[in-house]
């Protein structure tokens, strides 16, 4: 499992990386820290806690960010490179 420090505003996060199939289908479940999905532009929650979203593009630039995502949710960017999901 690879793990990787991610600076968002006012903070470091470390996300475990979710790049395949596996990792991806568990998401959030059984992860304290953030999650990086990578390659990535669109995510969809169902159930869990509430999450804070990065879309970020290949240098780690924000480009949008989506406070308390809630389950049943779809949001996306287009020109988005990655995803950081962090546990609010």
């Amino acid at each position: 499992m690879k793990f990787e420090y991610v600076r968002l505003p006012g903070k470091r996060v470390r996300c475990r990386v979710a790049s395949n199939f596996f990792t991806r289908l568990l998401g959030m479940f059984w992860n304290e820290s953030g999650l990086i999905l990578r390659p990535c532009n669109q995510i969809h929650t169902f159930y869990g806690p509430k999450i804070d979203v990065y879309f970020m593009n290949e240098c780690g630039d924000i480009l949008a960010s989506y406070m308390s995502v809630g389950y049943g949710e779809i949001v996306c960017h287009a020109d988005a490179f990655q995803v950081v999901e962090i546990r609010c």
